[in-house]
């Protein structure tokens, strides 16, 4: 009988990982080069991650057209097609949340701050 009771229990575990969200866990970035990340309880490598794109180095392309006021006079400017780099690349001390996404993958959402 106990053998039914633990066949159950295993059961009801196993589908509950089915509607359990994962939980967000916080990591360091231990070094950039080769990228190594420190959670908890393990080091995960360039491998184990997937990154959110708004965390690597990168120039996005912008187009303007319209009015610029300076100092009270205003002027029409017209920017066509300039590339602006943005460097929000994580360095080594850097806080991070990760969401498990398998076994072995995590995904890294965001560059986190303590106040």
């Amino acid at each position: 009988m106990s053998e039914c009771y633990g066949e159950f229990i295993k059961l009801i575990r196993d589908q509950g990982k089915y509607f359990n969200p994962p939980s967000v866990e916080l990591g360091e970035i231990i070094s950039t080069s080769p990228l190594s990340i420190k959670t908890s309880d393990i080091t995960l490598s360039k491998e184990n991650l997937y990154i959110s794109e708004h965390l690597l180095k990168d120039n996005i392309e912008v187009s303007f057209n319209g009015e610029v006021k300076v100092e009270g006079s205003a002027k029409n400017v017209t920017i066509d097609k300039k590339k602006v780099g943005f460097d929000k690349t994580l360095k080594s001390g850097d806080g991070v949340a990760l969401i498990k996404i398998s076994s072995s993958k995590f995904l890294v959402l965001c560059k986190v701050v303590k106040l």
